[in-house]
């Protein structure tokens, strides 16, 4: 749940783009070298798979065709 008292605080939304996050990183963190692509999205694409593939088997019961389904992650890094 939101901080709503924090709410927009720092980003609107209090959301981040990728290329923003990046340059967070680049200025709070730059000893540790750390890339988004390669050690944040990469890990997020494979949990995000992970779960898709854990509930493969139970998605459609009906074997509805011309049919899908949404998903949405969110992320708290």
């Amino acid at each position: 749940m939101q901080d709503s008292a924090n709410y927009g605080k720092h980003e609107q939304g209090n959301t981040v783009r990728f290329e923003d996050f990046q340059q967070y990183l680049d200025t709070e963190y730059s000893e540790y070298k750390l890339d988004f692509e390669r050690d944040f999205l990469r890990r997020m694409k494979d949990i995000a798979i992970d779960c898709i593939l854990s509930a493969k088997n139970t998605m459609n019961p009906s074997k509805r065709r011309n049919s899908f389904e949404l998903f949405g992650f969110d992320f708290m890094i």
